[in-house]
C-alpha cells in the first residue's frame, strides 16, 4: 500500500467508563480484527512485534482466557500469569500516537503535520501487515477529542461510537481510584482541585459525560454517516451476539464465525443493573438529571 491507499482503520470512541474497553477486547477476539496492543505500547517503534498477534488470531478462546476474568469483566486488577503476558492484549497505546507526534492535548484547530500524517499511516499499515488482520481497531479515550485530527490523517476511517446512560457513567467514574487525580480536559483541573474550589464530585462526574458527549458529537458531525456506527452499551450487554453481528458487518469482517461466537457467549455478559438508581438519593438523582437531561433525551434514555 502507498500512503494514499485506503487503510481499513476503525476508531472506537466513547465517553470514559462507557464500556469501550470491554467492547474493544470483545471485538478483538475476532480472527480478522487487528488491534493496538500492550506490546505496541511498550515497543512502539518495533512493529515486527505485531507478528505475535498473528500467532493467536485464530485462537479466540486463548485470547478470552488471557484478557478477561472468569466473570467476563475486561480489566485485570491482579497480575496476569507469567505465560499470559506474552499474549498481546488490546490497549490504548498512547505511545504509538505520541511517537508520531500527535499531541496529547490538541488545539482548537486540529491540523496534523505531514510528518505526523505519514508516520501514523505507515505505522497502522505496518501493524495490519504484520498481524494479518483485515481491519485495524484502535480504542483510545483521548481520541474522543481527536476526531477531526484523525479524519485528516485517515479520511477513509470508520468510527464506532459506544454510548452509555450518562447516569451510569457518572456513578462509575466516582468509583474508580483514578478519578480524583484525573485531569478534566474541559477545566484543566482534576476533580480533587475542583473539589477544593467548592465543586461537588457528583456534579463534576455528571458534567464530564456531557462534555465528552458534546465533543464527540461535534467531531462526528462532519463525517459521512456511512462511516459512523453507534451502539448502546446496554444493548451490547443484553444481546451481545446480535449487536456484534451488525458491528462486524460495519467493520467489514464475517459475522458468522462460530469460534468467535462461542468465546463471546462464554463471557456470560449480563444486562446493566443500574446500580446508580439504588445508590443515589432522590436529591442526587435530580442533581445529575439537571446536568444531563438534554443529552439523555437526545440519546433516548429518558422522554
Amino acid at each position: 500500500m502507498s500512503d494514499n491507499e485506503n487503510l481499513p482503520v476503525v476508531f472506537l470512541i466513547g465517553a470514559g467508563r462507557s464500556g469501550t474497553t470491554l467492547l474493544y477486547k470483545t471485538v478483538a477476539l475476532h480472527k480478522d480484527v487487528a488491534y493496538l496492543s500492550n506490546h505496541h505500547n511498550r515497543y512502539s517503534s518495533v512493529l515486527v512485534a505485531s507478528s505475535i498477534e498473528r500467532l493467536v488470531n485464530g485462537r479466540p478462546e486463548l485470547k478470552r482466557k488471557c484478557w478477561f476474568r472468569d466473570d467476563g469483566s475486561a480489566n485485570f486488577n491482579r497480575a496476569r500469569e507469567f505465560y499470559f503476558k506474552f499474549i498481546p492484549q488490546p490497549a490504548e497505546c498512547e505511545a504509538v500516537y505520541g511517537r508520531c507526534g500527535v499531541p496529547f492535548t490538541l488545539a482548537d484547530v486540529q491540523v496534523p503535520s505531514e510528518e505526523s500524517r505519514r508516520c501514523l499511516r505507515r505505522t497502522f499499515k505496518e501493524i495490519l501487515r504484520y498481524t494479518g488482520g483485515l481491519v485495524l481497531l484502535s480504542k483510545r479515550t483521548a481520541n474522543n477529542r481527536r476526531i477531526d485530527y484523525l479524519r485528516s490523517v485517515f479520511p477513509e476511517a470508520k468510527f464506532v461510537h459506544l454510548v452509555r446512560d450518562g447516569r451510569a457513567v457518572a456513578y462509575s467514574l466516582l468509583r474508580v481510584r483514578w478519578w480524583a487525580d484525573h485531569l478534566l480536559f474541559w477545566s484543566g483541573k482534576s476533580p480533587a482541585e475542583m473539589g477544593a474550589l467548592g465543586h461537588e464530585q457528583l456534579e463534576l462526574a455528571a458534567r464530564n459525560w456531557v462534555e465528552e458527549m458534546t465533543f464527540i458529537a461535534n467531531g462526528l458531525a462532519g463525517i459521512d454517516a456511512n462511516q459512523v456506527y453507534e451502539l448502546r452499551y446496554e444493548d451490547f450487554l443484553s444481546q451481545p451476539l446480535d449487536e456484534l453481528s451488525g458491528l462486524l458487518k460495519f467493520l467489514g469482517v464475517t459475522a458468522t464465525d462460530e469460534e468467535f461466537s462461542a468465546s463471546v457467549s462464554a463471557l456470560a455478559l449480563k444486562p446493566e443493573n443500574m446500580s446508580w438508581m439504588k445508590a443515589w438519593s432522590d436529591d442526587q438523582q435530580r442533581k445529575v438529571l439537571t446536568i444531563q437531561e438534554h443529552l439523555l433525551k437526545q440519546a433516548g434514555y429518558i422522554k
